[in-house]
């Protein structure tokens, strides 16, 4: 980090949720070469929610990376997490020690049990085999929110590391972008009407 980064970094205001409306927390690894992974599906639906926040300013949490702003008449935090998937919890524990409310936090997954695209919109539940859920579960307990993007079918002979770590097809660009964006959507119209609503219009 060169020196006049440094400096913005060192007096970036710390983050704190106490005042969100809605904690948008996504699951990926970080780093280049997990980038356009199926199991970073989170960090891209955050991405895109990023670009479309007003009055957005960022935020520092240690392990994180945090952006807050408005979206949909709500003030939401977007955070991703620094550490990989199966340690996402310890982050999402120092998001709720900084004031945020479990209750006002969805966690953005991917879920290869359910078709690419397909969204399943749900106020809590187990982690159903997900690492990463596993360890904010550990860390928090269930009571957050989740919003799982499909990402399957898993192949027949495929091991589940090497699909979820794999990048998408290009044939399935289409499809991908078009599942980031509905998943983008629904957080939006979440903001807008609330959670039940959220999840009788994109729930399929």
């Amino acid at each position: 980090m060169n020196a006049l980064l440094f400096f913005f970094e060192k007096f970036r205001r710390r983050a704190e949720f106490t005042d969100c409306d809605y904690i948008f927390f996504g699951l990926g690894n970080p780093g280049k070469k997990y980038r356009r992974t199926r199991h970073n599906i989170g960090f891209m639906v955050l991405d895109l929610l990023a670009g479309r926040l007003g009055a957005a300013r960022r935020g520092r949490l240690r392990g994180a990376t945090v952006v807050t702003g408005l979206l949909g008449g709500k003030k939401v935090a977007l955070v991703k997490p620094l550490s990989f998937v199966n340690k996402s919890g310890d982050v999402l524990k120092a998001v709720l020690a900084a004031g945020g409310a479990i209750d006002r936090t969805i966690v953005i997954v991917d879920d290869f049990n359910i078709v690419l695209g397909t969204l399943r919109l749900r106020s809590g539940g187990s982690a159903g085999g997900h690492n990463g859920l596993k360890s904010c579960i550990a860390a928090v307990g269930e009571g957050f929110g989740r919003l799982r993007v499909g990402i399957g079918p898993l192949p027949a002979g495929k091991s589940v590391i090497d699909f979820v770590l794999g990048d998408f097809e290009v044939s399935q660009c289409a499809a991908v972008t078009a599942a980031i964006e509905r998943a983008a959507e629904a957080l939006v119209y979440l903001c807008e009407n609330g959670f039940n609503a959220a999840m009788n219009a994109f729930n399929r």
